[in-house]
Formats: structure tokens, C-alpha cells, sequence
């Protein structure tokens, strides 16, 4: 009973904290680690090191939101949010983000008025996502975000592609685009 008890707690706390699930490549690039063991049943002792990278340099990119949020007492332009971004992001990919979160508009005296946009996040972690394939320099996942029928914001379920770079020993995603399968 203890163990069935402990589970289902482990469980929720998986659910709430969202966690994504790992899958291991089913692919390598040139130059990529080997001795992955295929299938979501691996153990987390036998998953390859650099999917793991990968895995956790989507959540940290997933998360900065949250971190320009944290640091607004210190975030006073366009470019403090973009360094912010470019933590997890290549730069073009960080500008893009900060075209959503950060708002430059004029009022009505003609004055430039500049600051976070308090709207709803724009960035979210993924139900699952799924590396695909990687190597020394590149990587590709899925990342896949189920319908979600309550709450502010409302939509369909769906899957993205990110392309992922290993800049300067970092993993960063460089490119999203909408999976059509």
C-alpha cells in the first residue's frame, strides 16, 4: 500500500511540477554519442549524456520567461530583456521572443514609453518532449503540448520542432517551427 501511496504522490508531483518525459534519439548526427538504449523505458543510468543536455537546454530556454520576470527590477530595455533570451535562445529566436514580451509604443503626448508586457506567457514547457536526433553541433526535438480546454488560455493540442545549436558549449534553440504531422 506504502509503495502505490508513494507513487501516485511522486506522480502528481510530476504532473504539477511539468516535468517533460525523455525520450531517447532514434537518430544521431555525425559525431554523436553512442550507447543510447532506445524507448522511453530506459533508466535514467543509461540515457546518453548529451540527450540529457539537450532535454534540459529546452526546459532552462522554456523557463526564462519566468527569469525576466524575476529580474524586471534590473530589465530596462529591449536589449536587457534580449540578453535575458539569448541565456537559452540564438539571437535571432531571442529578439523574436522579446518582440512578444517587451512593448515600445508611443503615448499620447509623443512620448516613447517602453516596458514588459504584463499579458499572458508566451513561453511554456511541453507535455513531452522527444529528442530526435543530435550531435557534436546540432540537435533536433519534438516538443508536444496537449489541448487544454480551461483556464485564460485556450487551445489545441500540438507539436513543435526545435532545431537546437551548441553555442560555445551551450545548447540553444535557433529555430521553431509548427510539426505538420
Amino acid at each position: 500500500m506504502k509503495v502505490i501511496t508513494v507513487f501516485f504522490i511522486l506522480a502528481a508531483v510530476g504532473v504539477l511540477s511539468g516535468c517533460a518525459t525523455f525520450l531517447a534519439p532514434k537518430t544521431e548526427d555525425k559525431g554523436a554519442a553512442s550507447g543510447v538504449e532506445e524507448g522511453a523505458g530506459s533508466s535514467p543510468g543509461t540515457r546518453d549524456r548529451k540527450a540529457v543536455e539537450v532535454l534540459r537546454a529546452i526546459e532552462y530556454a522554456l523557463s526564462l520567461e519566468n527569469a525576466v520576470w524575476d529580474e524586471r527590477k534590473s530589465i530596462h530595455s529591449r536589449e536587457d530583456v534580449i540578453g535575458v533570451f539569448r541565456r537559452g535562445f540564438g539571437s535571432k529566436k531571442a529578439e523574436e521572443i522579446t518582440d512578444w514580451v517587451w512593448i515600445s509604443a508611443v503615448d499620447r503626448e509623443g512620448n516613447t514609453v517602453e516596458m514588459l508586457n504584463p499579458g499572458e506567457p508566451v513561453l511554456e514547457i511541453p507535455d513531452r518532449i522527444e529528442v530526435l536526433e543530435y550531435g557534436n553541433r546540432t540537435a533536433t526535438a519534438v516538443l508536444t503540448y496537449g489541448e487544454k480546454k480551461e483556464g485564460p488560455v485556450v487551445r489545441a493540442g500540438h507539436s513543435i520542432v526545435a532545431t537546437l545549436e551548441n553555442e560555445e558549449g551551450t545548447w540553444k534553440i535557433y529555430d521553431t517551427r509548427v510539426s505538420t504531422q
